[in-house]
């Protein structure tokens, strides 16, 4: 059996739940195929990806797992200036209405 465990990055970092779920199983996870995979903008930029690879996937399976993952991913994101949801979409228009 494959498990396949995966985040996307928000503030530089793993999301709770994510994490949560690789520490609390971790031994059992240990009997398994692992495979991490992460979205986040290091993987946009070419000089960054091995800074992405190396924090986001390398040191949490360092971290959280026993054995190496079979398989990591580092997948890139893309920011949308206009989608109406997001922690800034939230801050912007939280003060925007505090004004109005």
């Amino acid at each position: 059996d494959m498990v396949v465990v995966g985040s996307g990055i928000k503030m530089g970092k793993w999301t709770k739940k994510s994490l949560k779920f690789l520490k609390d199983n971790k031994s059992t996870l240990a009997e398994k195929k692992v495979a991490l995979f992460v979205s986040c903008g290091a993987a946009n930029e070419e000089d960054s990806r091995a800074d992405g690879q190396d924090k986001y996937l390398d040191e949490v399976a360092a971290k959280n797992l026993v054995n190496q993952p079979v398989k990591t991913g580092l997948f890139g994101s893309v920011y949308d200036p206009d989608a109406k949801h997001g922690i800034v979409f939230n801050f912007t228009n939280r003060f925007i209405k505090k004004d109005l």
